[in-house]
């Protein structure tokens, strides 16, 4: 019980430091400008030019088709900003509502922008889709034929591997999904990292199960 209390608070833990440094990307601008310099840098090192390029310029197609073209960045402007200030920049003789309206302006641009980044990441993860499932079908074969294996002899299967080897398996979309959207710059090597912790977990999970004769 009191293992599961320590998971349960460094979980909590975990999800309120992403929470904060989301919060600070919105509110510095700035901030968010270095994430995404230093990302771009990040996949100069490990991709050609031309697929950084292609990287980038489709994760900036999709999101014109996604939020520009179909009206949504329009309409959340319009709801939260005065019309005045999206037309002219300020608000007449009014120096507090204009302060108030740029700052408000400024955090929907960098949440539009962290958007954006997250799409371009999502294409950064798909370029290397084909190793990722190279490496998941070769470490479900080996699991099937360890498992296979111990059939034949008398090497156990471990309960406890399944277990975490099927958490870790399950849970993983939950990982794909905060490293999309994660305010901080990742390296293009962790994508592969996490596909080979998937395959790996796999592997362990089909190993481990109950030997049936």
């Amino acid at each position: 019980m009191m293992l599961k209390n320590q998971k349960n608070v460094i979980l909590i833990m975990i999800i309120l430091a992403f929470q904060v440094i989301t919060l600070l990307t919105f509110v510095d601008e700035e901030l968010m400008a270095k994430i995404i310099a230093d990302e771009v840098s990040y996949m100069d090192e490990y991709y050609t030019e031309d697929l950084t390029n292609k990287i980038l310029n489709d994760g900036n197609d999709l999101y014109t088709r996604l939020i520009v073209e179909t009206g949504v960045e329009f309409e959340i402007y319009n709801a939260l900003i005065p019309d005045e200030y999206l037309r002219t920049g300020q608000i007449q003789d009014d120096q507090l509502a204009t302060n108030i309206f740029g700052y408000s302006y400024d955090r929907i641009s960098s949440f539009f922008e962290s958007i954006r980044f997250s799409m371009i990441r999502m294409y950064s993860i798909a370029s290397w889709g084909k190793l990722m499932i190279m490496m998941i079908i070769g470490f479900v074969l080996t699991g099937y034929k360890l498992r296979q294996i111990k059939k034949t002899n008398f090497d156990y299967t471990s309960p406890l591997r399944q277990e975490y080897a099927q958490r870790l398996t399950v849970f993983m979309p939950v990982i794909v999904w905060l490293v999309i959207w994660c305010p901080l710059a990742i390296s293009p090597f962790f994508y592969p990292l996490m596909g080979f912790i998937l395959a790996l977990s796999l592997s362990l999970f089909i190993s481990n199960t109950a030997k049936k004769v």
